[in-house]
């Protein structure tokens, strides 16, 4: 059994410091200020957000619908009950860890080759 070596990047300079530092004292009690207003920040967060998971939330809406899944949906989860790296791929895109143009990108050329291999391997054997 052999051993992972796993490395960890730690900044020498935290660039935002700790906040701990910048802690005041209010009427109300103690507050962190922040360098914009609370709703610039979460407008500022949402449409990042939007943004990063457009692609995601047209594929979740499309599947919510309930109808039966298209070839290409069939063909990839094929694809990714033969070979861990497709389902590595495919499961980094379900956790949302990738986009679905990563996805495509990773996983449908090896998918091809998977299915195409496991294909030939079933007309050898008849």
């Amino acid at each position: 059994m052999g051993f992972v070596s796993v490395a960890i990047f730690v900044p020498e300079d935290d660039a935002e410091g700790d906040r701990r530092e910048q802690i005041v004292e209010t009427e109300d009690g103690w507050d962190v200020p922040f360098a914009e207003p609370l709703e610039a920040g979460l407008d500022r967060y949402r449409r990042r957000h939007r943004h990063e998971l457009r692609g995601h939330a047209f594929f979740i809406h499309d599947f919510a619908t309930g109808r039966r899944l298209q070839f290409p949906e069939r063909y990839m989860l094929a694809a990714a009950a033969r070979d861990p790296e497709v389902a590595l791929t495919v499961d980094a895109y379900a956790t949302r860890s990738i986009k679905p143009a990563q996805m495509f990108a990773q996983a449908v050329p090896r998918a091809i080759a998977v299915n195409a291999r496991h294909a030939l391997a079933r007309s050898c054997s008849r």
